[in-house]
């Protein structure tokens, strides 16, 4: 809400913007609030003219493109406002944007940026490669969906299993938030969704304040984390002499943290490795772009075609933006189908083996009276089998035609007139 209306004289005062020349662009915006825009050259002229405190006349003036031509000053002061860049108009403090606090505020740059020089990196690589040349000279280490069922229980299990990934997910979160803040960007730790799944998030909308080459550190900081409890259950059992309980459990963390690198292939859902690829190709629509060639693609071999071919997705772009798209749609798709194929090879043949055994153990122990094996596979059959009605559900809503969606239609038939 303005104060009122703009006029030649109008001073406008903002609030401290970061401003990052890239590819050709401006992106301003500020660290605390998470906003940010990509600006001509044009407009970080007028930004540069507003925070020197000239009235709008004079910056007006100042922007003149050519005879006769003026940038629509007033409009982009409007947008500065919507953006929460304006502070005040006229000596008038505008309503600022709310700031979410930052998790973890105490936690500075000089704290943790020793984690992120080439000593500890270098560590962590050494780590790696020694896991990788194990799994090498010993394949029978690699990950198998066996190595879910650490306790013959299929309850304790499943509660164990579910007990590290939670950890590892909180420790994988908390890698990015120390990425962020070692570069002095602000950083909150939430639940959010893709897509059909809930997923903790991180949020670095201030990761537009600095270079590309640092923000591949946040990106990335999280898969690092999971390589390493990965690359140590493998280096463990390959060279120590450990209880088979023991190296059960390290088989079951070695699958886990396999299973969630893989899962980052699935860039459809916007995962760590999709923003990767954004900053590599340096197309931030490289999403709703190569989901359209994919759909252009597929219309044949799905009978989506109805009368007239339609004009291809990529017609209207450049050949070098039309590359950029064409590069990120073979990524998308491929990792894709990676991460959905290791899932049948891994997912679905557990599932099945501990539905199986559940099952087992209820027909053959209700027969012997075993009452604790008994409540162990229906924990395990309620358990799972709730999981996945809850998948389905939300699958089913987030396409419109789960229950909350045919609830909705019911209600708004009902109240029609």
């Amino acid at each position: 809400m303005l104060p009122g209306p703009l006029t030649e004289t109008s001073r406008i005062e903002l609030f401290p913007l970061s401003i990052l020349p890239e590819d050709g662009e401006f992106i301003v915006g500020r660290k605390r609030t998470g906003t940010f825009a990509a600006l001509p050259p044009i407009g970080l002229r007028a930004i540069e003219l507003l925070r020197a405190g000239l009235p709008l006349g004079q910056v007006q003036v100042s922007l003149m493109d050519g005879p006769g031509e003026e940038a629509d000053l007033e409009a982009f002061v409007l947008e500065l406002v919507e953006l929460g860049f304006v502070k005040a108009i006229d000596g008038h403090p505008l309503l600022a944007a709310r700031v979410e606090p930052s998790h973890l505020p105490r936690l500075q740059p000089g704290h943790i940026a020793w984690l992120f020089r080439w000593p500890a990196v270098s560590l962590i690589g050494l780590l790696v490669l020694a896991a990788s040349l194990a799994l090498l000279r010993d394949p029978s280490l690699a990950p198998r969906f066996e190595y879910f069922f650490w306790s013959r229980s299929t309850s304790l299990a499943l509660a164990g299993n579910a007990a590290w990934i939670l950890l590892n997910q909180a420790l994988h979160e908390l890698a990015h938030l120390m990425a962020a803040r070692s570069l002095g960007v602000p950083a909150r730790i939430g639940l959010g969704t893709r897509l059909h799944n809930l997923v903790a998030l991180t949020d670095v909308s201030g990761l537009w304040a600095v270079p590309r080459r640092q923000r591949y550190r946040v990106y990335l900081a999280g898969i690092v984390w999971d390589l390493i409890p990965l690359s140590l259950a493998v280096l463990l059992l390959a060279h120590a002499r450990l209880p088979i309980l023991t190296q059960q459990m390290l088989k079951a963390i070695l699958l886990a943290n396999w299973l969630g690198i893989v899962w980052q292939f699935q860039l459809y859902l916007r995962t760590d490795l999709y923003y990767v690829l954004v900053e590599l190709l340096r197309a931030r629509n490289v999403y709703e772009d190569a989901l359209q060639v994919l759909h252009h693609i597929a219309r044949p071999w799905l009978r989506l075609s109805s009368g007239s071919a339609p004009a291809h997705p990529l017609a209207a772009y450049t050949a070098a933006e039309a590359r950029k798209v064409q590069a990120s749609a073979i990524v998308l798709f491929v990792g894709s189908a990676l991460s959905l194929g290791v899932f049948a090879a891994y997912g679905v043949p557990a599932l099945l083996a501990l539905f199986s055994a559940a099952f087992g153990a209820l027909r053959s122990r209700i027969s012997h009276q075993n009452l604790p094996l008994v409540a162990d596979g229906a924990v395990t059959i309620l358990v799972v089998s709730g999981f996945l009605l809850l998948y389905l559900v939300t699958f089913l809503n987030s396409r419109g035609v789960g229950p909350a969606a045919i609830l909705q239609r019911i209600r708004h038939r009902s109240t029609a007139p």
